[in-house]
């Protein structure tokens, strides 16, 4: 980053980085920043569930600039629950929807899983319809494709429908094994949210006609949402 020199960067990764080592490691980076002649934030952890992703997703992000400006995120939203967009897919040929095939008696038990316990045998979470849903996962280092309950059918999620639980847009096509596509949705900062950051970024620092944004992140949300904003 400091080799390239960008006009601005985000840094994201788990909560504990701010903690790790007490707090040394992410000192160290901030300070190489710093003397290269960036302008860093405060590091902060913030809920994806508060912007507009329907899953409880928490991570630290440190943003910086080579500019002066005052960089805030937007005020939060409403929850939107699971249930809301795992109820239907769009379309007869949706992409990544391929669902795995359990044995009986695991179907016999998530049949009576209640909303929001964990299966002990299986360790997979039942969703919970009316809640957003629990942060998805990308997954082991053996190649993922452990995923959560789905909240009304006894299966676990396919690849699909943890992307939209991340925001993906419906015509994004995940490529590889389903348990790479598992690791890719897993590890990916929900494009929403990703949207967001960028959004504030240019309003803050680079001020092209910030009037535009709002339509702008309206049209992001009704492609990740199947064509409707809800």
């Amino acid at each position: 980053m400091v080799h390239f020199q960008p006009a601005a960067f985000v840094i994201e990764n788990v909560p504990g980085l701010r903690d790790l080592d007490g707090g040394e490691q992410l000192n160290v980076a901030i300070g190489i920043l710093s003397a290269a002649g960036y302008n860093v934030e405060e590091s902060e952890v913030w809920d994806a569930a508060d912007y507009g992703v329907p899953q409880f997703r928490q991570r630290m992000f440190v943003v910086g600039i080579r500019t002066q400006g005052c960089f805030e995120m937007p005020k939060k939203r409403d929850h939107i629950s699971a249930g809301s967009v795992l109820e239907e897919l769009p379309g007869p040929d949706v992409l990544n929807h391929e669902t795995r095939r359990h044995k009986v008696a695991s179907v016999s038990c998530y049949m009576v899983l209640n909303y929001g316990k964990r299966d002990q045998l299986g360790r997979v979470d039942r969703l919970t319809p009316s809640r957003t849903s629990k942060t998805v996962i990308a997954g082991g280092t053996n190649g993922g494709g452990r995923s959560h309950l789905h909240p009304e059918i006894p299966r676990t999620l396919s690849v699909r429908e943890c992307a939209r639980l991340q925001t993906f847009p419906a015509d994004y096509k995940l490529v590889g094994p389903t348990a790479r596509q598992f690791t890719q949705v897993g590890n990916a900062v929900p494009p929403l949210l990703a949207a967001i950051l960028a959004t504030q970024i240019a309003k803050a620092f680079f001020c092209s006609r910030p009037e535009n944004w709002d339509v702008a992140h309206a049209c992001f949300l009704c492609r990740t949402q199947g064509g409707q904003i809800t």
